[in-house]
């Protein structure tokens, strides 16, 4: 193992990143830190690619490029903790560990050791507008691709708090899921609520429709395929005495497979054009379908990736799991597509030490405020919030002869020492207070066990 060189200020640059979040393409305050922070540690930065973007090189000498993608936006969501270094902007905050991602970032820099020990040459692509799925698009379209060197390999990674700290989590091949973004627009002439029948109710039609979307996974999509269909957003501004002249309905859609894809694209047509008919709007003039946004799914380089995880639990005190698909997407793969580089997307676990491992993905708005700078611990025995994995279940088992004898029971996991806890995971759900010989052969994980070794079942959660 190798101790990893780490500046003192490292904490206090996530900190103040954290307190000033800003939205995608607006990261103009954040993106100037970074600036700063990189051009002192000797990278040629080069800002303004895909409006907020920025791009650092770090060029040594000869030897492999290696590529880092890191995200600067945040969410609009308001900030609900005590923490010192909390979002002081009203409305906004890291929900999903955007910052933190650009401070691991910042430490590919000491990845190697101190200043003047890198042997390679280091990228860091820090875009903008990832929640939206339109910062890798727009600094491609930037000249992303001809402005650096090409990649010998594309690295990025995202905290999960579904997975423990000391827990690292991948997929070979297909990692994450494609995602589509599409925009239903309606409008009519409205009209007073005092006469329902003078003219269309756009909001009941935008009501008809969500719910009719919402039956295309369970009722068009053969069971054995995985999709997702969702309605995030549904607006329709009016008076209180007045129907509403427009709407707008947002319709995101997550799918592994490009066929899925084309079928539920086709019947959200189909049902779209029969709910416009139903009121008397005409489809094309009256009711518009726009595809705002399209990001592939993830795909990992399976070599690099087994070589990756391999050397993370060589050079770090973590396990490097494997894991089934997420349905979560991002657009590095647009990165990794048009750099035509291998590329290894990985999450990081930032949940409770030693805790249960949940479906692994991007765990918004649940990240352990001390985890960058403390090490948090349990305050009451952990509870099993959700059914195992088929083959996943994991439990916490006492490592101190006096612990207590653990109950056997699938919901209330309630073995704990005095001394620490520990992560087994076992081939079935109930707590065993007798360790069996499988269990004797886990390696340690300082100060938790972790199985060197792991078969996960490739089914997904149900």
């Amino acid at each position: 193992m190798t101790d990893l060189w780490l500046p003192h200020w490292a904490p206090a640059l996530y900190e103040s990143l954290h307190r000033t979040p800003e939205l995608g393409f607006q990261e103009h305050r954040m993106a100037k830190t970074l600036a700063e922070v990189l051009s002192r540690e000797g990278f040629a930065v080069t800002r303004g690619i895909g409006g907020t973007g920025l791009v650092a090189v770090l060029d040594p000498g000869p030897g492999p490029v290696v590529a880092v993608r890191a995200e600067l936006d945040a969410l609009p969501l308001q900030k609900h903790t005590e923490a010192a270094f909390a979002s002081e902007v009203e409305g906004v905050m890291h929900a999903c560990g955007h910052d933190l991602h650009c401070g691991a970032g910042r430490g590919g820099r000491t990845a190697g050791g101190p200043p003047g020990t890198a042997e390679r040459h280091i990228i860091l692509i820090l875009q903008p507008a990832e929640e939206t799925g339109s910062g890798a698009a727009r600094m491609i379209e930037d000249g992303l691709v001809e402005a650096i060197p090409r990649p010998d390999v594309l690295l990025s990674q995202h905290v999960s708090a579904m997975a423990p700290v000391g827990v690292l989590a991948s997929t070979p091949g297909t990692a994450l899921a494609a995602a589509d973004t599409l925009t239903v627009t309606a409008h009519a002439p409205g009209g007073h609520t005092s006469s329902p029948n003078s003219g269309p109710d756009l909001v009941l039609f935008a009501a008809n429709l969500t719910q009719r979307l919402h039956t295309v996974v369970s009722r068009d999509v053969p069971p054995f395929e995985q999709a997702v269909v969702s309605v995030p957003a549904l607006e329709a501004p009016s008076a209180p005495g007045l129907r509403a002249p427009g709407v707008s309905v947002r319709v995101n859609i997550r799918t592994f497979e490009e066929r899925v894809q084309a079928q539920i694209l086709d019947r959200i047509d189909s049902i779209l054009r029969a709910e416009a008919t139903a009121p008397g709007l005409a489809f094309g003039k009256d009711v518009r379908l726009t595809h705002d946004s399209r990001v592939p799914r993830v795909e990992n380089t399976p070599w690099v990736r087994d070589r990756l995880a391999a050397l993370h639990e060589k050079r770090l005190p973590v396990r490097h799991l494997t894991v089934p698909p997420a349905l979560a997407s991002d657009d590095v793969s647009l990165l990794a597509q048009a750099f035509k580089s291998p590329a290894v997307y990985w999450f990081v676990g930032s949940g409770e030490p030693g805790g249960r491992l949940g479906p692994v993905g991007p765990a918004c708005a649940t990240l352990t405020p001390t985890f960058p700078t403390g090490r948090p611990s349990p305050s009451r025995p952990p509870r099993c919030e959700r059914p195992c994995w088929p083959g996943w279940p994991a439990t916490w088992t006492p490592t101190a002869p006096h612990a207590r004898k653990p109950k056997r029971c699938g919901r209330s996991l309630r073995a704990y020492s005095t001394r620490r806890l520990t992560l087994i995971l076992h081939s079935n759900h109930r707590l065993d207070p007798k360790p069996s010989d499988t269990d004797a052969k886990l390696h340690a994980l300082p100060p938790h066990l972790m199985p060197k070794t792991h078969n996960p079942s490739p089914t997904m959660p149900p």
